[in-house]
């Protein structure tokens, strides 16, 4: 009896002896967790806040959908060489700083800045399954797809040719057409050619499944980002544009499953001569490199990679083709150019492209004034970190550089609210001229070591695409017009609208 009654005695002894260890560990925890946050707000409060006379919070998260440019703009100009923070699509702040700071920026480790988060939370890829940290992908463009343009571009030229002729019939007189619609067709067709290869690119159910997931992938990430930050754990799955994503995700899945089997499957024979393309780069550099790619996995990255291809290349074709239809003075000087570079080269291959100085000068200059962002560099702070003059940056929250503001800085670029057409051609011969170089005043496809790795890719694709249109139309805007179509703004971004149509007539 004495022993059961001992029994709790000793039991509560025990309690009572943890119980101050147990509070003290729970308070350990809770210091560890609330001094960094109080640190974090504290170096985040000391960074002013752009259109703050707006209201609070969510009302500059309202108007930052609507006004995002002018925002950055005003911040920019009132905030010159140093930092400020936004409202944005997001449920944090970001944090712009100026591009003064890159080249310190762009040397800092992942667990600084961590440039694959960031993009994920830009592609809600919560809820749309869209993944860009695979790091398959960025080697397999480098290591693969940039060379092989040497020898593939003038059959990346022969597709072009054979979808220019596919989607555009010969017009004897104007006829409008809309020029999104096609160029996202082209698009897939030439970017198909290089990445699952010619039998399969031309197929109306591959040009329907990549054009169709581009579409409805970015029309799910606007539906996202519309909605309050807090809401969207709760409704983003059920909105009809991420239901319809779901759907299509599915069937890109079921029609690419059987091509990377069938590959699979030959590869086991000694006979068989591998495709020259993206998936098979992708597959042959998974289980080298990578570990053993399974299908799912496999289809997944060809997925991404086709979307993300066609989406941007056919915004900047489409920004492109308004700009020539409204300034009808340049078209002269770049069908000279093109004319010269393929009667010396016969097709376009890598060094007749190289040539093309005043079209590269044309598609840079277009991309700084029609711009598809009005920020680059998108990183995740991991870590707080120290500015070299001592602004503190705190850990959790985005930072972005004002790439647009910068571009339009007249301190950096002389006249920059002129569309000067020619302007990098008479710059000089330096790469950096070049529509494809990335520095601090030119951010068009990022900066430092996550810069787009497929802008030599898409340079090319651009340039054909935009010579054989030259070449073979003349092209106008409709109804008479003389002003370029405004471009759609939509929070952080800036796209062509997608509903506009242009007067294309064939060149006999």
């Amino acid at each position: 009896m004495a022993t059961a009654i001992s029994l709790p005695i000793i039991a509560g002894a025990l309690a009572t002896t943890r119980l101050p260890l147990l509070i003290g560990i729970a308070m350990a925890f809770a210091v560890a967790w609330f001094v960094p946050l109080l640190s974090r707000r504290y170096h985040l409060s000391k960074i002013p806040i752009a259109a703050l006379e707006v209201g609070g919070e969510e009302q500059r998260r309202l108007v930052y959908m609507q006004k995002a440019r002018k925002i950055y703009e005003e911040g920019y100009r009132k905030f010159k060489n140093g930092v400020f923070r936004v409202s944005g699509t997001n449920k944090s702040t970001n944090i712009v700083v100026h591009p003064r700071y890159l080249p310190e920026l762009k040397d800092l480790p992942e667990g600084v800045l961590d440039y694959y988060t960031a993009i994920g939370e830009s592609l809600f890829t919560r809820y749309t399954k869209f993944r860009a940290d695979r790091p398959i992908v960025p080697h397999v463009i480098k290591a693969d797809l940039t060379p092989a343009i040497r020898r593939l571009a003038p059959l990346i030229a022969d597709e072009v040719s054979l979808a220019f002729l596919d989607e555009f019939p010969m017009c004897k007189n104007f006829t409008e057409v809309n020029i999104s619609s096609k160029l996202y067709r082209i698009i897939s067709k030439v970017s198909g050619h290089v990445f699952v290869g010619p039998d399969i690119c031309r197929t109306e159910k591959y040009v329907n499944i990549a054009v169709n997931y581009t579409v409805v992938r970015t029309a799910a990430q606007r539906a996202i980002a519309a909605l309050p930050p807090w809401q969207r754990v709760f409704r983003a799955r059920s909105l009809p544009q991420v239901k319809r994503l779901t759907l299509l995700t599915q069937e890109a899945h079921d029609f690419l499953r059987p091509v990377v089997v069938a590959r699979k499957e030959a590869a086991r024979h000694a006979d068989y001569q591998k495709p020259d393309d993206l998936l098979q780069w992708i597959i042959d550099d998974g289980q080298k490199r990578f570990g053993r790619q399974d299908t799912e996995e496999l289809t997944s990255i060809q997925l991404a990679l086709t979307s993300a291809a066609i989406h941007t290349t056919t915004m900047v074709a489409t920004n492109a083709f308004y700009s020539i239809a409204s300034m009808p003075d340049v078209v002269p000087e770049l069908r000279a150019e093109i004319r010269e570079v393929l009667a010396e080269h016969g097709t376009f291959t890598t060094r007749a492209l190289a040539k093309l100085k005043k079209l590269d000068s044309f598609l840079r200059e277009n991309m700084r004034c029609n711009s598809l962002g009005w920020t680059a560099f998108p990183r995740r702070v991991k870590t707080t970190f120290t500015l070299s003059d001592g602004q503190v940056i705190p850990a959790g929250y985005n930072i972005e550089i004002p790439a647009y503001a910068l571009s339009h800085d007249s301190s950096v670029i002389p006249d920059p609210d002129k569309f000067d057409a020619f302007r990098f051609y008479h710059a000089g011969p330096q790469t950096t001229n070049d529509l494809v170089s990335v520095s601090p005043t030119n951010m068009n496809f990022g900066y430092g070591r996550h810069a787009c790795p497929g802008r030599f890719f898409a340079a090319s694709e651009l340039k054909m695409i935009l010579s054989t249109a030259l070449l073979g139309y003349d092209i106008r805007l409709t109804d008479g017009a003389t002003e370029r179509y405004q471009n759609m703004d939509f929070a952080g971004l800036s796209f062509p609208d997608p509903n506009k149509t242009l007067l294309f007539k064939s060149i006999a």
